[in-house]
């Protein structure tokens, strides 16, 4: 059923979008847990684009990604080249998970998801919100320290675990996300 998926995306974003702003002293909590709820959401986009039929990689919306990025980058005074380094390496991520899913589904290791929101009309809103909220948090770790090392890389790996998601994987995202700096 749907209704059940969404009401946890929907709590996952609120959770995430909708909660204080990163406070002076605070550690990169909120940001790690805003970078696992987006990359919870990659077993639904997998199911939907098994479905639909969709290859996992769209070069041409993963442009749109990061051009949009780009842009929220700089209007935050994020440097842009390094903020879109760090959602590319979410873009591997995500399409790492997304292979794993399926492949997992067509060799019948786990059950298929049979029920999934839509990509287009309630994922993808999500993931944008989660996106933004991405950049927020952490615009506000690099105001307060000029980094947004937190709690190190295993605590990194440990908070942002996500089925189908590789140590490497994950790491990548976090040696990505060290290199964001403020715009000079």
């Amino acid at each position: 059923m749907i209704v059940p998926l969404r009401a946890i995306c929907a709590a996952i974003v609120i959770t995430c979008c909708c909660g204080a702003p990163a406070a002076a002293g605070q550690d990169s909590g909120a940001l790690y847990e805003a970078i696992k709820s987006r990359l919870s959401l990659m077993k639904p986009v997998a199911a939907w684009k098994l479905a639909s039929g969709v290859a996992v990689e769209d070069l041409a919306r993963e442009k749109v990604v990061l051009e949009k990025t780009s842009s929220a980058a700089t209007a935050l005074g994020i440097s842009a080249q390094t903020a879109t380094a760090f959602f590319q390496a979410q873009i591997d991520a995500a399409k790492e998970i997304q292979h794993c899913w399926i492949g997992r589904w067509e060799k019948g290791t786990s059950p298929r998801m049979t029920s999934y929101p839509d990509l287009k009309t309630e994922i993808r809103p999500d993931l944008i919100r989660l996106g933004n909220r991405i950049l927020t948090v952490l615009k506000a770790n690099l105001a307060q320290d000029g980094s947004a090392r937190g709690t190190g890389p295993s605590g990194f790996t440990s908070t942002v675990r996500i089925d189908c998601l590789s140590e490497a994987g994950s790491l990548k995202i976090y040696q990505a996300l060290l290199q964001v700096r403020l715009a000079e």
